[in-house]
């Protein structure tokens, strides 16, 4: 299940300074979609392999993760073939794309697509990568006062799960041994310079294990995980207080699906449940949970079908009251083993499915809401045994997406 784990970003929001498009096909009153992935000059990636990473809090920067050959990669820096990966910042107003990792001389570097952060005004990043045959080095970079490395991986560990926290002050992230599946949980004070160790499962054989996440709200101060005391003990869903270095097991039984935390650290989502399509049905469970000590569960949604094969939560807003999340389903035809994605309103109790970016060609999947509640930023699908490569990421506005409900933007 390691493979699973991806750093799902809590993204902010995309404001006016993004000139909307229609979706191809839309009908009047439908949400429109905004193409992200686009060069400076409006054109999208031709190889669709773009990976968004994050969003500046006002909108107008973007993080994308792109191969080194992409024509979203600015000139000099693009390669001949496909050699590495990049992290590039897209000004989403002017169109301006400049190269985000670089080394302390600013020389290209090339990165892993999982392990970066964008800093909330768009001018500050973290990113881990190696040069040539050196050692993996995760970096954090203000535009003002330049490059400086956090860390150097030890062999066979790499930094996964990267995070900054809003205000600038918090780096956090993972480091993580290729070897044992062993993970050590560490959180950085750029403005001290000071290296905490939250929590050490470097080793999973003989002690504690990381089995995904973890996921961490938009202070840095409140971690959810899954989690395992010793080798004995079942793999519950857990939260960690950063200060204080408490770490609680939730009540909700042994390990279930997917999980995130909401960016005020109050709320942690998560899905539940058994049963498959080929063994008559089952039921699963849409829930959430408050972080404070003695809260119980809330039910969202329930689903008792011979259809559903898993509810993995994806994003919240700031607040908790929109989370986004994928259904794996077995639904017979073009459906059969898509992961769509939803956005549930806890205020108005609707669920709403995301667009099709090409109706009948492709899905939206893994929606990622941003933190002030304006906008879902989703990749591409393809439907059941069908090719539709190149696919893209692309935004919807919620007030469009859900013209139901009284919006406030926190």
């Amino acid at each position: 299940m390691k493979a699973f784990r991806r750093l799902v970003v809590v993204l902010v929001a995309i404001t006016a300074g993004i000139v909307p498009t229609a979706q191809a096909g839309a009908a009047p009153g439908a949400p429109r979609l905004t193409r992200v992935d686009t060069d400076a000059a409006g054109q999208p990636d031709p190889e669709g392999t773009a990976q968004m990473v994050g969003l500046s809090g006002d909108g107008r920067y973007a993080l994308l993760s792109v191969r080194s050959n992409s024509t979203l990669v600015p000139q000099p820096h693009r390669t001949p073939t496909d050699e590495w990966t990049y992290m590039v910042r897209k000004d989403v107003r002017s169109g301006e794309i400049i190269l985000a990792s670089v080394q302390e001389n600013g020389s290209p570097l090339g990165v892993s697509w999982s392990a970066g952060a964008l800093g909330r005004d768009g001018t500050t990043f973290a990113y881990a990568g190696r040069y040539g045959e050196g050692p993996i080095v995760l970096y954090h970079r203000d535009l003002t006062s330049g490059v400086r490395p956090i860390v150097t991986m030890p062999e066979g560990w790499t930094p996964t799960n990267v995070a900054l926290s809003t205000e600038g002050r918090w780096l956090s992230w993972v480091t993580a041994n290729t070897q044992v599946a062993g993970d050590i949980l560490i959180r950085h004070d750029l403005h001290t310079g000071q290296t905490t160790t939250l929590l050490d499962c470097g080793d999973p054989r003989n002690g504690c294990y990381i089995y995904t996440g973890p996921y961490v709200s938009d202070d840095g101060n409140t971690i959810a995980l899954q989690y395992r005391q010793t080798p004995a003990d079942p793999i519950r869903l857990s939260v960690l207080d950063a200060a204080s270095g408490e770490l609680r097991t939730l009540p909700e039984g042994e390990q279930g699906e997917g999980f995130m935390i909401s960016g005020n650290g109050e709320w942690i989502f998560y899905g539940r449940g058994f049963g498959c399509p080929s063994c008559g049905g089952g039921r699963f469970e849409l829930k959430r949970i408050a972080t404070k000590p003695g809260a119980s569960p809330e039910l969202l949604r329930a689903w008792e079908d011979s259809v559903t094969w898993g509810v993995y939560p994806t994003s919240t807003n700031y607040t908790g009251n929109l989370v986004g999340y994928f259904r794996q389903t077995g639904v017979s035809g073009k459906y059969f083993a898509a992961a769509r994605g939803y956005v549930h309103d806890l205020v108005t109790g609707i669920e709403t499915l995301i667009p099709e970016p090409r109706t009948d060609v492709a899905y939206a999947r893994s929606p990622s809401i941003s933190s002030n509640s304006r906008v879902a930023v989703f990749g591409e699908s393809c439907l059941w045994a069908t090719s539709c490569t190149p696919t893209g990421l692309y935004a919807v506005a919620l007030p469009e997406l859900l013209p139901e409900r009284m919006w406030s933007w926190r």
